[in-house]
């Protein structure tokens, strides 16, 4: 399956996602689309034709979604209860700059907690 069939196959399952109004499955597909979008594309020129198959909506929710759990991995979005794609669509670039912080810094702590957990358990 090449690049652009993936893309067009998840964007499909994020529309339905939509029809559905399934908050955790637009999320999940977003954050997998905005993964291929990111990191599957090998140039800049190829990115832009990706992204020229959906819309401008859902091309800016995708990316911010990857960006967002990216640190975090798409599992956390499991444990999510309000967030929802139109409301992270709706940042304004700062608050969603903190947020993208917030989630490293969070990150790093359970990477920490966790070295900490496992040098413990080995003694």
């Amino acid at each position: 399956m090449t690049l652009q069939q993936k893309v067009q196959s998840i964007y499909q399952a994020l529309l339905r996602a939509c029809k559905i109004r399934d908050r955790v499955l637009i999320l999940v597909n977003a954050y997998y689309l905005g993964q291929l979008l990111e990191t599957e594309s090998t140039n800049p020129s190829e990115r832009i034709m990706l992204q020229n198959m959906m819309t401008i909506y859902y091309r800016l929710g995708v990316t911010r979604i990857y960006y967002l759990f990216e640190f975090l991995e798409v599992e956390q979005i499991q444990h999510t209860q309000i967030i929802n794609f139109a409301t992270i669509r709706q940042l304004k670039a700062c608050e969603f700059r903190a947020l993208i912080n917030y989630t490293h810094q969070l990150s790093i702590r359970n990477e920490e907690e966790t070295d900490e957990f496992l040098l413990e358990f080995k003694n």
